[in-house]
C-alpha cells in the first residue's frame, strides 16, 4: 500500500525534484528559451510564439494524453519493481571494488577529494551517455526490442512528458543499463580512491546534468526547432536533432541515438545534421509498420507482445520453409 501511495505521489514529486528533467524550474527555463527562439530567430510575434509553445496538439491531443497515462503507469511500475532495489547498485559497486582488490592487489593511496570531485562526474557522465547510446542503438536494431521501443516513437505530437512515454519493459532495460554504468564507474572509483567518492553537484544534481537540463533539454521533446551550428552538433545532440530522431521517415528515425553527446553517432555513422531535415518536412510518428494495436494507453502496452509473437511466428515459418 505504501508503494502504491508513493507511485501516486511520484508524478507530482517529479515536478519539484531538481534531479528530474521535468522539474518545474527546467520546464520554465526551456519555455523561456523556446519563446525567445520563436520570437527573435523565427520572427514570430509574441502571441504566435506563445500559441506555438502551448498548442493544444502538443499538450492535450490524444497522443499527449497517452503520454500522461504511460508516464503515470511507468512511475507506478518503477515505484513497485525498481525503486526498492536501487540500493543494489551501491552494493554491487562495493563488491566490484572488492573483486578488483583480489585481482589487482591492495588499493593505491586515496586520491585528493578535489580530483575525485572533478573526475568522477566527468567519467560517470561519459560512460552513462555511451551506455545510453548503445542501448538505444539496439532498441532500434533488434527486431524484438524495437517492438517495445515503438511505444516511445508512437507519439505524433511531443511535449516534455513524451520523454517518459515508455513501455515498462523498456523502463526496466533503461534502468539496468543505467545501473550497469553506475556500478562500473563507481566500483572503479571506490577501488582507486579507497571508497572516498565525491562529486560536483548543483542542487544535489550532477553538475553536467544540471547544465544540460537548464540549457533547454525539455525542448528535445517539443515542436520548437532549436538546432546548433554544424561543428557543435558533431559533439552535442541538439534538440532538433532529437526531434529528427522522432521522424516518421525511417532514414531519420533510425539515426541520432545519442542522448547528450552526438560523438557516438558521428563515429558510428548514424549521425544526421539538423539541416538534413527541414522543419517543413518533419512529421512525428512511427515509420513503416506501426503498432500492432491502437495508439492508446492499452494499445501501447499490448502492441509489443503482439509484435514479438508475430516476429517469432514468421521466423518459425521461414525456418520451416527452408
Amino acid at each position: 500500500m505504501e508503494l502504491f501511495k508513493e507511485a501516486v505521489w511520484l508524478p507530482v514529486a517529479y515536478l519539484f525534484d531538481p534531479a528530474r528533467r521535468v522539474f518545474i524550474g527546467y520546464l520554465l527555463m526551456s519555455g523561456l528559451i523556446g519563446l525567445c527562439l520563436l520570437y527573435f530567430v523565427h520572427g514570430k510575434s509574441f502571441a504566435e510564439s506563445w500559441r506555438e509553445l502551448f498548442a493544444k496538439r502538443n499538450w492535450w491531443s490524444g497522443s499527449a494524453r497517452t503520454d500522461y497515462g504511460l508516464f503515470f503507469i511507468g512511475l507506478c511500475f518503477k515505484a513497485v519493481c525498481i525503486v526498492p532495489y536501487l540500493s543494489v547498485g551501491s552494493m554491487l559497486a562495493y563488491a566490484l571494488s572488492i573483486q578488483l582488490t583480489e585481482w589487482l592487489g591492495p588499493r593505491p593511496d586515496a586520491s585528493s577529494s578535489l580530483w575525485v570531485a572533478f573526475c568522477y562526474p566527468v567519467v560517470l557522465f561519459l560512460v552513462k551517455d555511451f551506455f545510453v547510446f548503445v542501448t538505444h542503438y539496439y532498441l532500434h536494431r533488434n527486431r524484438y526490442l524495437w517492438e517495445f521501443h515503438k511505444v516511445h516513437h508512437s507519439a505524433t505530437a511531443m511535449n516534455p512528458f513524451t520523454l517518459y512515454r515508455m513501455h515498462p519493459v523498456e523502463i526496466l532495460l533503461q534502468n539496468l543499463q543505467g545501473m550497469a554504468a553506475f556500478v562500473l564507474v563507481t566500483g572503479l572509483f571506490f577501488y582507486f580512491n579507497n571508497h572516498l567518492v565525491a562529486r560536483a553537484t548543483i542542487w544535489g544534481v550532477n553538475s553536467f546534468s544540471f547544465l544540460f537540463f537548464m540549457a533547454g533539454a525539455n525542448l528535445r521533446h517539443s515542436s520548437v526547432p532549436l538546432s546548433y551550428p554544424r561543428w557543435l552538433e558533431v559533439v552535442l545532440m541538439s534538440p532538433y536533432q532529437h526531434q529528427i530522431h522522432h521522424s516518421d521517415e525511417a532514414r531519420f528515425c533510425h539515426s541520432n541515438f545519442g542522448s547528450r553527446l552526438a560523438i557516438w553517432d558521428y563515429w558510428c555513422h548514424t549521425w544526421v545534421r539538423s539541416v538534413d531535415c527541414p522543419e517543413k518536412d518533419l512529421h512525428f510518428g512511427l515509420p513503416g509498420r506501426g503498432l500492432h494495436a491502437s495508439n492508446t494507453i492499452a494499445g501501447n502496452l499490448l502492441s509489443p507482445f503482439k509484435g514479438c509473437v508475430s516476429i517469432f511466428r514468421n521466423s518459425g515459418c521461414r525456418k520451416h520453409r527452408m
